[in-house]
Formats: C-alpha cells, sequence, structure tokens
C-alpha cells in the first residue's frame, strides 16, 4: 500500500513523502527507513498507519523516527541483514 504526505516545512518549498509499506518490515521490529533524495518511505504497519490515519503531530513524529538510508539499494541490504536476525 502507498500513500502520499505532503508537508511545507517553515520558509522552504512543500515536500511531498512517497509512504510505502513493507510487510518485511514488520517482522524486523524497524518503524521504517527514508531515503530523502527521492523522498521515499518504507515503512512498518504501524508506521504506515500513522501517516494514513494520524494527525499532523502524529505524522511529523512518526516522520522523524525514520531512519535515514544512502540509497534504496543500502536499504535493501539493510532490510535483509535484519532479517537474518
Amino acid at each position: 500500500m502507498k500513500l502520499t504526505w505532503t508537508f511545507y516545512p517553515k520558509f522552504e518549498k512543500a515536500i511531498t513523502l512517497q509512504v510505502s509499506y513493507l510487510p518485511r518490515i514488520d517482522k524486523t521490529g524497524a518503524w521504517g527507513f527514508l531515503h530523502v533524495e527521492s523522498n521515499q518511505a518504507w515503512v512498518s504497519w504501524d508506521c504506515f498507519k500513522c501517516f494514513d490515519r494520524g494527525d499532523v503531530k502524529a505524522k511529523k513524529d512518526a516522520f522523524q523516527r525514520l531512519v535515514k538510508v544512502i540509497s534504496p539499494e543500502v536499504f535493501v541490504k539493510e532490510l535483509d541483514s535484519m532479517s537474518d536476525l
């Protein structure tokens, strides 16, 4: 499942974040991952619910908990290594 969230930082242009729920993340205990350059986030179900149903504060809190990754390829490697535990 996917959704988009547009937020408006002070004195900056609007940012639209693409949020994708990945069931594999639920098995790792992680909250979610963020690739800043592409504005793409891959998240657990609990995090996805915050972006989908939460108020602005809940969405900001969810965003702050995301772990930044250098590239989508690095994200896949991190997720695979977490799944091996």
